[in-house]
């Protein structure tokens, strides 16, 4: 490690990082605060529709278009975020959400809130939060300083883990403390700071996608992020990276729940959740305040091994059979979600230039969960027709993981969590992504 530089007068000093500009922090607290009242009403929603239904089905269904737009719109959100002012559309998102909140606040209080009217609410709010998320990225970038980008995810990552924390609790116990009425006028005042926070942020010019990026068609400008990323190697190899790691994770997102209930009462779980959010905030904490200008190697790095330690942690999660210990194994899984995202994320800033980030990004939900809801549906099927089988056929398999009904959900969550540490060490040996240290400026694509 190298030493500091000296000073004139013979003493040593750190480089200097210049600090975080204002308004930066107040773009990503605003949006943070507005994602928590999301987070409350499409929880307060979902135990209300629930409460009234009984149906595990039509809440399936709920969540189904929750899930839904982030692969089947993003290539339009990416799209229109490339071409229209970034600001507006994070404000006319906000708006829309904010009016539909309000129209289902309506709906409740004359006595004519149904399941139908509920699907559109959430689906709109789907929507909403697909096309804010396709244009937030490139606003960041636009707004930060790349060398503050990386403490900039950190700070969302802490947003994340409150969601995390608060966002079940507050959505299910604020029904039965304040009811639905005033869950939802509280998504509609978060709306608010969003807006307000938006509002006080000057975005620098950039130069314009039109006068670097010119597409013959539609369906070329649609398409181009998807030509963009897989010319590129090293941007190609992360993204099939966690395409591959997600098909483990999602699985074990999906089994986390019940795997903790089968082991522990729903107080466990509660307490798993908030220590979940509490690590990922304390994380995204710790990289705000990491001052060193970290360089992409860096950030390379830290996704690599914080895909390791998630791995890691998936293996003991499957094998512990104790609610104390599942909730000690909680905040790591949290810090590891908090690195990865972070490091992830500002890879990516860093890349791509920003007149295309929305369509870059758009190919990242598209390709990086493309296959988590076919995972989903496998997981049932090879818990019971692969590792149930394992368990009862070997003496070793049952000392380790048990022989009652939640094993094979444990071995299942330690295979899949081999295998996402599996990934991580191959990614290492081949030497990693070789990722440019500073990558120069895209060539801007002309139609011919």
């Amino acid at each position: 490690m190298t030493n500091p530089a000296p000073s004139a007068s013979g003493s040593t000093f750190a480089p200097e990082v210049t600090p975080v500009p204002r308004q930066a922090k107040v773009l990503v607290v605003s949006r943070g605060v507005s994602t928590l009242g999301s987070t409350l009403t499409s929880f307060g929603l979902d135990v209300w529709v629930y409460r009234e239904t009984g149906s595990y089905h039509v809440f399936a269904t709920l969540v189904l278009l929750t899930a839904l737009p982030s692969l089947l719109f993003a290539p339009f959100a990416g799209y229109l975020s490339d071409r229209l002012n970034k600001r507006k559309m994070l404000l006319a998102c906000d708006a829309i959400s904010m009016l539909t909140v309000c129209i289902a606040l309506v709906a409740y209080l004359s006595g004519h809130l149904t399941v139908p009217v509920v699907a559109c609410v959430v689906f709109i709010l789907a929507m909403s939060t697909e096309m804010r998320w396709s244009a937030l990225g490139p606003l960041v970038t636009m707004v930060v300083a790349r060398e503050h980008l990386g403490r900039m995810n950190g700070l969302q990552q802490s947003f994340r883990g409150v969601t995390v924390m608060l966002g079940p609790v507050l959505g299910a116990v604020g029904l039965d403390l304040i009811g639905l009425p005033l869950l939802l006028a509280l998504d509609m005042l978060s709306y608010a700071v969003g807006i307000a926070g938006l509002l006080s942020v000057v975005v620098p010019p950039t130069v314009k996608s039109e006068a670097s990026y010119v597409f013959r068609s539609f369906w070329d400008e649609l398409t181009y992020g998807f030509r963009w990323v897989f010319e590129r190697p090293p941007l190609r190899t992360l993204l099939l990276f966690f395409m591959s790691v997600n098909i483990g994770v999602s699985i074990f997102t999906a089994s986390f729940t019940p795997y903790l209930l089968s082991r522990g009462s729903s107080s466990a779980l509660g307490i798993a959740l908030g220590l979940l959010g509490a690590g990922m905030f304390f994380t995204g904490m710790l990289l705000v305040r990491h001052r060193r200008r970290g360089g992409v190697g860096n950030h390379e790095r830290r996704v690599i091994v914080g895909s390791l330690a998630y791995g890691m942690c998936m293996i003991a999660w499957g094998l512990c059979r104790s609610p104390i210990a599942l909730c000690i194994l909680a905040p790591a899984l949290g810090a590891s979600t908090s690195v990865i995202m972070a490091s992830s994320q500002t890879i990516w800033q860093t890349h791509v230039p920003v007149q295309i980030q929305g369509k870059v990004f758009a190919v990242r939900t598209v390709l990086s969960f493309s296959l988590v809801p076919l995972s989903i549906l496998l997981s049932l099927p090879l818990a019971s027709l692969v590792f149930e089988p394992l368990l009862t056929g070997s003496a070793v398999v049952t000392a380790v993981w048990g022989a009652d009904k939640a094993s094979a959900l444990g071995l299942m969550i330690s295979s899949l969590g081999a295998g996402v540490a599996c990934c991580a060490v191959g990614l290492l040996l081949r030497g990693g992504l070789r990722l440019d240290p500073a990558p120069p400026a895209a060539a801007p694509h002309v139609a011919a």
